[in-house]
């Protein structure tokens, strides 16, 4: 401050008027220091200026390319805002690099923080950014000027209203900045160019809940993208015709009469993302009463993301109508809050179901669906085969039964028969007698008639071997087009067996080729083309020459009704030698 420079100023000259004479010359001579000193570090500076002009990338690089840099330097990836201080090292470098980012790159000036910039170098931002669209950032978060600092500057902006492509609002300042700009419009002075609109507001513990700012109503903008976070809105139709996607992260507390009415008007939408939508029954019991009973088509709709609870989930589906094209990502507690359709079944081309991924999911099923959908590519058919995905996933841990039963009741309700490639993933190592494991087996040897590709993953042999065995006591041979299995388990390894009747790579290998020998040999099923264990494929000259020696002793009680042959390794391995094949 000039006050702080004043008094340090003034003490100096007292002490050198109340010194000795020999302290006089002392105090003389580091004043004289002090001066060359920063002489020195003015001419420092002046010569690293000079150094930086003589870097390799100032010489080649065009200012065209140098602009673009600038640009991606100074921007924050999160939500592609720059703060001053960034462009402000840029223009600090050398001279060239300053005349570029001043006179030369437009958009380095065009995204604004109304809270932290001064109103000075405002005026200089809005004449360097040209034409260029702006970008409006006002924020109260920790470390920012006054919000009178802001809406200042959001008043100037407002003469520049045109330009104003993209409004963020972050923190506590969302409703007086809102109530601002709602001002504004009611005076004539609307936002009617605004594409993205992002209010973000701070979370709100459950206990203070009453602090939850009311939904607020949004005036004079028709944008194409609104992000909210932890607030609601008053849903309108003019706010939602132009819109292309809607993400709203928690707080929405919407009624589902009011989610519909808001879907109605948005005929554009293309993304729709839904975190926790309604409010709470508890509370509201009438939250999902809608006495129009309307059912809402989504036609240009092509990714979802709903997470919420397993009725907020049903609600949901049961009013909402999809293409098939459309992309979907479900979180909800059980399978009672999934999407289950018997007609989109028919279309999944991939499923892959996972059990304990992590700590947040005791579920994961992922499927693909090869659709025909309009092309946009130029030049080619009208008509083309999309692969699409889509996920669902359940929040809470079960145990491995109920898990299983989840899934089994998935299964059976929805139809599976076109599926060609299935991935199944146990991690948490269930015992092999684990019935829920044996229920999974046998659903899926009755509900995937049409299986050509299988992965299992953190299965042990015998339970793969439940997979894939004959069964004199069923109808039908299980997976009769099978040709690829890809195994992965840790309990499979190269070394020799300890004792007879390990489950080692060997043995296993020896009873997949013999099991699918007699699945083509008895039942015209598919060769085994393809077999994949922990990351390496078995030659296919291992498998025809173990189909066709078997050396050991054979147990005709077996529990599927099968052989059971307990294998001679040693014997096996010395014909492999001879036949000049390795494993």
């Amino acid at each position: 401050m000039e006050w702080d420079s004043e008094l340090e100023a003034a003490l100096q000259d007292f002490d050198y008027f109340m010194a000795s004479p020999r302290e006089r010359e002392l105090i003389a001579a580091r004043r004289q220091i002090d001066t060359e000193i920063d002489g020195t570090r003015n001419v420092l500076s002046q010569l690293l200026v000079k150094r930086n002009e003589q870097s390799l990338i100032n010489t080649l690089l065009p200012p065209e390319i140098l602009g673009i840099i600038f640009v991606h330097a100074a921007t924050d990836g999160k939500l592609s805002v720059s703060r001053p201080s960034r462009w402000l090292h840029i223009t600090q470098v050398c001279v060239r690099w300053r005349e570029i980012a001043q006179k030369l790159t437009p958009r380095l000036w065009s995204i604004v923080w109304a809270a932290d910039t001064h109103p000075s170098l405002l005026h200089d931002m809005l004449a360097r950014s040209g034409e260029t669209p702006l970008q409006l950032i006002a924020s109260s978060n920790p470390g920012v000027r006054s919000h009178d600092r802001c809406l200042a500057n959001m008043a100037l902006l407002m003469q520049q209203r045109e330009r104003i492509r993209v409004v963020t609002v972050m923190g506590a300042s969302v409703v007086p900045t809102v109530s601002f700009l709602n001002n504004h419009c009611q005076s004539g002075l609307t936002l009617n160019g605004v594409e993205n609109l992002r209010l973000f507001y701070p979370a709100v513990p459950p206990n203070l809940a009453h602090t939850q700012p009311r939904p607020l109503i949004l005036l004079g903008m028709s944008p194409y993208f609104i992000h909210l976070q932890n607030l609601s809105i008053i849903p309108h139709p003019a706010l939602f015709r132009n819109l292309k996607a809607f993400h709203s992260r928690e707080g929405l507390h919407w009624t589902l009469s009011q989610l519909t009415s808001a879907l109605i008007n948005m005929p554009q939408l293309e993304i729709l993302g839904l975190s926790h939508p309604f409010r709470s029954p508890i509370t509201s019991p009438d939250v999902y009463n809608d006495p129009s009973d309307r059912h809402v088509p989504l036609p240009q709709l092509r990714l979802l993301k709903f997470f919420g609870s397993d009725a907020d989930s049903s609600v949901f589906f049961s009013r909402v109508g999809l293409p098939l094209h459309t992309k979907i990502t479900v979180d909800v507690p059980t399978i009672v809050g999934l999407p289950l359709s018997p007609w989109i079944g028919r279309h999944i081309a991939t499923l892959s179901v996972d059990f304990c991924p992590g700590r947040a999911f005791g579920l994961v099923m992922q499927y693909d669906t090869n659709l025909s959908a309009p092309n946009t590519m130029p030049g080619t058919g009208p008509m083309s085969s999309v692969r699409l995905s889509k996920y669902v996933q359940l929040q809470v841990r079960k145990s491995y039964s109920e898990m299983i039963g989840d899934v089994v009741g998935c299964f059976a309700a929805c139809s599976f028969t076109g599926v060609q490639e299935l991935s199944i993933t146990l991690r948490s190592e269930p015992d092999t007698g684990h019935p829920g494991v044996r229920q999974l087996c046998q659903a899926v040897r009755t509900y995937f008639p049409s299986l050509q590709r299988l992965r299992v993953i953190g299965a042990t042999s015998g339970q793969i071997l439940d997979l894939v065995r004959t069964n004199e006591q069923e109808d039908k041979i299980p997976f009769p087009h099978l040709n690829t299995l890809v195994v992965t388990s840790p309990g499979l390894q190269k070394q020799e067996p300890k004792h007879k009747g390990t489950g080692t790579l060997n043995y296993f290998v020896k009873d997949l080729a013999d099991c699918f020998y007699s699945r083509w040999t008895q039942h015209q099923a598919a060769a085994l083309e393809n077999l994949v264990i922990n990351g390496e494929r078995i030659d296919p000259a291992v498998l025809e020459f173990y189909a066709a020696y078997t050396c050991g002793t054979v147990n005709v009680n077996g529990d599927l009704g099968v052989p059971d042959v307990g294998h001679d390794m040693n014997a096996l391995q010395t014909f492999l030698s001879l036949a000049n094949q390795n494993l």
